[in-house]
């Protein structure tokens, strides 16, 4: 997913409603971020958010993976990985 975004704005992306057994992580972590976090709020609903550096222009990258179904550890789970390309104007 290619997403455009100004230096000083915050992205975020909806990952959908997980159980408590079920997990969504940074598999692999942005480089150029003030926030690039995972947080889950009280209904379950888990977000991913980031913010690029403070005046930072260029591209950036991150990969989340998220897990449904089968307590989000076995094999026989739903995994899902999002791959965002971050580029960041002025």
């Amino acid at each position: 997913m290619n997403v455009r975004i100004a230096s000083d704005e915050t992205y975020q992306l909806d990952l959908g409603v997980l159980t408590p057994e079920e997990n969504a992580i940074i598999n692999r972590q942005a480089t150029y971020y003030e926030i690039s976090a995972i947080s889950r709020d009280y209904s379950g609903r888990v977000t991913y958010k980031y913010k690029p550096t403070s005046k930072f222009v260029g591209t950036d990258e991150v990969e989340l993976k998220s897990s449904k179904g089968s307590g989000g550890s076995c094999s026989t789970s739903n995994t899902k990985v999002t791959f965002i390309k971050f580029t960041i104007t002025n």
